[in-house]
């Protein structure tokens, strides 16, 4: 399988619209959030269906950890602007920066792109 990946956005230069939560990790009734100024690379993996792979900051990294470190065992969604993209079990304690969110419906890759990079809010 054909993997290529495409930058789309990686400088801090990319003008956000809102610093409004863009991407949701949830187990249950806790959750934490990220804004686009969480993430800080967003990478396109030419597949089918195509995959997102993002880059997140420090605090949110931390975070990621923290949370995943409590709900080891746990089914989790993960949405953006509220649209579950998957459904992962946590089977350990995530401490990288690195995710990948698949798979990503070819038609919803666009708008997801943009929300994630800044340069759209979340619909409605």
């Amino acid at each position: 399988m054909r993997v290529a990946a495409l930058l789309l956005a990686l400088t801090a230069c990319t003008p956000a619209i809102a610093a409004e939560p863009v991407l949701e990790l949830r187990v249950g009734p806790r959750a934490i959030h990220a804004t686009t100024e969480d993430i800080r690379e967003v990478l396109v993996l030419e597949s089918h269906p195509p995959k997102i792979q993002l880059r997140t900051g420090p605090a949110f990294s931390r975070a990621v950890a923290d949370f995943t470190a409590a709900s080891i065992g746990e089914e989790a969604v993960l949405s953006i602007c509220g649209e579950e993209v998957m459904r992962p079990r946590i089977m350990e304690r995530i401490s990288s920066p690195g995710m990948i969110l698949a798979p990503i419906p070819p038609e919803k890759l666009d708008g997801f792109v943009q929300v994630l990079t800044g340069e759209a809010s979340c619909p409605g």
